[in-house]
């Protein structure tokens, strides 16, 4: 691995030469360590935590590359992948700065697993082949996670899989193909920090959440699954499949057509409103106060 830091650009650029290396980079106060496969390459002195604002990471047609972040806290830290199998995001920016996570070049085979991260502020990602995760997420501000070998546009949705128990994000909004999320605490299916973004799934969605489940503008192309444990749901948007909902009190507006309901439970109260069609079940309904 060849590693460079151009000052001025305040740009760290990293190109791998072999397969499976692992870089690690972490800031500390005047300077920055660059560890490739655990092993110190000569130090950067006089560039801290605070003077890194892109890293670039080029890495081989291997399957095992890998790249962790820990310390920086520049106000907009952008990271450019390419080939990269396994990422880390350790920051401590402030709750209004943003780290952006990009993909150039051919998808990987294994798509990009992200590792236990903690962000410190909003992170937006986007990855030209599957997301999935091997440790939990925390983010403390708005997330934004794309799938998409087109760059958010139709017809190139990868899956999203963000299910690892203890992930917590401020707010969070996906566009991909499969969708599948768990979150501890109440989930917030729209976020402003990149402008107005919501859940685009082209697929399934299923959110499971220890909280508040809420969302509009959705829209989902087959089977919607969202479980509150213990919290309500207030949803609306375009869903193309069935409705598997529960929750306390569950909300629901559907702008697609028909509305479809599966195994749905509302320990308290259940509204379904279908704005363009008719409102079935092809599933048993328990609904502990009333139905509308």
């Amino acid at each position: 691995v060849s590693v460079s830091f151009a000052g001025g650009a305040r740009t760290l650029n990293s190109t791998a030469g072999n397969t499976n290396d692992v870089v690690s980079v972490k800031a500390g106060a005047a300077f920055t360590d660059v560890l490739v496969g655990g092993k110190l390459t000569p130090r950067l002195s006089g560039t801290g935590f605070n003077d890194i604002s892109t890293i670039i990471f080029n890495a081989d047609a291997g399957a095992g590359d890998s790249l962790s972040v820990t310390g920086i806290t520049t106000d907009a830290l952008i990271v450019t992948l390419t080939g990269v199998e396994k990422l880390q995001l350790n920051t401590g920016n402030s709750l209004t700065d943003t780290v952006t996570v990009g993909s150039t070049g051919a998808p990987t085979t294994t798509g990009l697993t992200l590792v236990t991260s903690n962000v410190n502020g909003n992170l937006s990602l986007t990855h030209n082949g599957a997301i999935s995760q091997s440790g939990k997420l925390i983010v403390s501000a708005d997330a934004r996670f794309v799938a998409d070998s087109n760059g958010a546009g139709a017809g190139g949705e990868q899956n999203i899989t963000l299910k690892t128990s203890g992930n917590s994000f401020g707010a969070i909004s996906l566009f991909g193909n499969n969708a599948v999320l768990n979150e501890l605490g109440p989930t917030n299916l729209n976020t402003t920090a990149f402008g107005t973004n919501t859940t685009t799934a082209a697929g399934i969605l299923t959110v499971t959440s220890t909280g508040v489940i809420s969302g509009t503008g959705m829209s989902v192309g087959t089977t919607t699954t969202l479980t509150s444990n213990g919290a309500n749901i207030n949803v609306s948007g375009d869903f193309g499949g069935s409705l598997l909902l529960k929750g306390t009190t569950v909300t629901v507006t559907d702008n697609a057509g028909d509305t479809d309901l599966g195994k749905t439970t509302a320990i308290s109260d259940l509204s379904v409103t279908s704005t363009n069609g008719e409102i079935t079940n092809s599933g048993s309904l328990t609904v502990g106060g009333l139905a509308t």
